[in-house]
């Protein structure tokens, strides 16, 4: 019978002490226990045994370095987690996993089941489904571009982290806003989405980190007529200015975890705010000079943050318009009307360390 072969090429930063992981060589895989401990390993010294390896299968995806080998056997057939957590590369990188059909080895045997080019540092599963009761599957790690890297890895029942093959739903606005080092976030679970999640993870990430940290866990909750509520609220405090990425995953009651709602927020500190302006510049076109109306919205939630009437020239128009306000409030993504009686332009700007983009 086939084996299903599982490739997992992950990157995870510091040096090591020298030497080769036993697991270099398929044939001195490491058998991964479910729901058993953590397994600690490094990418250091490892190299590629080529002759296991289908290049054609991956060649758009990645490229081998330096990789390891694991098995796993699951005790019955349905849905099994590889979970990786503590990653520290080198290069501070991401994670690339390849997923293949076929026997160890027999590289004209392989058939490719799935390709993850990148991801980040942060504790993260991939989710495995029907995995077969009693049959072996093989995992290979490998350190992204060669990065020495060291992970923790664990074949598991239940998932750990942030799911690496997330869809995108991103249905769920989030209102994020600042008093000081305080942050306010607040999110509103839709109707489409009530009776499909029964929890949620909030996750905040800053732009020079590799990993994202979970600041909230939640189920639903339910008001005293035993409704599930649909707004949420928590606080977030910083200390480090720069630009921050939160992210919501609902949990599924059929056991997904995708991502519903993802926003970018500036911090600066107070001082730092007093001097930082934000400012916009729009090119438009008009046919004639006449006057034009200018409607500025947050783009997440299209709120109206204000408007006003510029007189424009026949073809060429330059306008500034200051977003300081705004984005030392926390709104960030910027949807920009021009319009009057015969003709509507929009333009879209993002606010990203203290320029416009």
């Amino acid at each position: 019978m086939k084996n299903l072969v599982l490739s997992f090429f992950v990157i995870v930063t510091t040096h090591w002490s020298s030497g080769q992981v036993s697991n270099n060589a398929i044939d001195n895989r490491i058998k991964l226990s479910l729901d058993d401990t953590w397994f600690a390993s490094s990418t250091r010294n490892a190299n590629v045994e080529w002759d296991c390896i289908n290049k054609v299968l991956t060649s758009t995806c990645l490229v081998y370095h330096n990789d390891q080998w694991f098995t796993i056997i699951p005790p019955k057939t349905g849905t099994y987690y590889i979970n990786i957590a503590n990653q520290k590369c080198s290069n501070q990188q991401g994670v690339q996993i390849v997923v293949l059909e076929g026997d160890p080895c027999k590289v004209e045997s392989y058939q490719l089941r799935m390709c993850i080019s990148y991801t980040d540092q942060s504790d993260m599963f991939v989710k495995i489904d029907s995995l077969i009761g009693g049959k072996e599957y093989l995992l290979n790690i490998d350190g992204y571009l060669g990065d020495q890297c060291e992970f923790d890895i664990q074949f598991s029942s239940t998932k750990n982290g942030i799911p690496i093959q997330a869809r995108n739903m991103k249905s769920v606005i989030l209102k994020i806003s600042a008093q000081d080092t305080v942050i306010s976030l607040q999110w509103h679970i839709p109707d489409s989405l009530i009776f499909k999640i029964s929890e949620v993870s909030l996750y905040r990430k800053h732009e020079k980190e590799k990993a994202a940290s979970r600041i909230y866990f939640s189920g639903l909750q339910r008001n005293a007529l035993g409704d599930t509520e649909a707004i949420y609220t928590t606080t977030d405090t910083l200390s480090k200015k720069g630009r921050y990425i939160y992210s919501i995953y609902g949990h599924e009651v059929d056991g997904d975890m995708n991502l519903i709602a993802r926003e970018d927020f500036v911090f600066e500190t107070k001082d730092r705010k007093s001097r930082i302006k934000y400012k916009a510049n729009i090119d438009f076109i008009t046919d004639k000079s006449e006057l034009v109306n200018i409607s500025v919205l947050d783009d997440a939630s299209e709120r109206v943050l204000f408007t006003t009437t510029r007189r424009a020239n026949k073809g060429k128009n330059k306008i500034e318009l200051d977003l300081s306000e705004y984005v030392h409030s926390g709104v960030f993504i910027y949807k920009i009307i021009i319009s009057n009686k015969s003709f509507r332009q929009e333009h879209f700007y993002k606010a990203r360390r203290g320029f416009l983009k």
